[in-house]
């Protein structure tokens, strides 16, 4: 199957065609005004990832932010099995839950996008075809292309791994990861003084 063709199936085609500018557009909605009042970088992700193991991939998505220790946010995920037609078999399907942050690492910024990687433990939430709470490690990889930005031997996307399967990056990459500086808009000044009357 042709991959932008098979991207679009999965799920991900329209993020992984339109690059860095559909980001813009993402980071801009009301799914990050959480960050002014919580503080830390962002992060947001829409990759498909591939088992070590069989052909099966992983859809997932995923937003939230960072602190200097601590990690809050999540998304979903589709695991799937390719076949020669679609709708593809899903083997588990449901939400995921960051629960600790293990580290991140910067490797450069680009205007307002930050490259790096970041590792924390999740909780997987099975909601079908069965119910199950799978505990796993996610690894995040942002490279900048534009910016030169490339960790090195890294592929941009996510690995997820202490699962039933390890889902790792393909390779070229299929989706697009971020991470983003701490919000500000122009002209805030004392205003973060009310952002910290709510931190706890």
């Amino acid at each position: 199957m042709e991959r932008r063709e098979f991207l679009k199936k999965a799920g991900v085609g329209s993020a992984a065609v339109a690059g860095i500018p559909a980001f813009e557009t993402l980071l801009a909605g009301p799914a990050w005004a959480h960050r002014r009042n919580g503080g830390g970088n962002g992060f947001f992700f829409q990759v498909v990832s591939k088992s070590t193991t069989t052909t099966h991939l992983l859809i997932i998505s995923g937003c939230g932010r960072i602190t200097a220790s601590a990690v809050s946010g999540g998304g979903n995920f589709a695991h799937i099995v390719p076949a020669a037609t679609t709708p593809f078999p899903i083997e588990a399907t449901g939400h995921w839950r960051a629960k600790q942050l293990l580290h991140f690492s910067q490797l450069g910024t680009y205007g307002t996008l930050i490259a790096g990687i970041a590792e924390w433990t999740a909780d997987f939430h099975v909601v079908s075809p069965f119910t199950a709470v799978v505990p796993v490690t996610m690894e995040v990889v942002c490279n900048i292309g534009p910016a030169g930005l490339i960790n090195p031997g890294e592929e941009e996307g996510v690995v997820v791994s202490g699962g039933p399967q390890t889902f790792v990056q393909q390779v070229p990459s299929a989706g697009l990861t971020v991470f983003t500086a701490p919000f500000r808009r122009a002209g805030d000044g004392d205003d973060d003084e009310d952002d910290d009357d709510v931190r706890s």
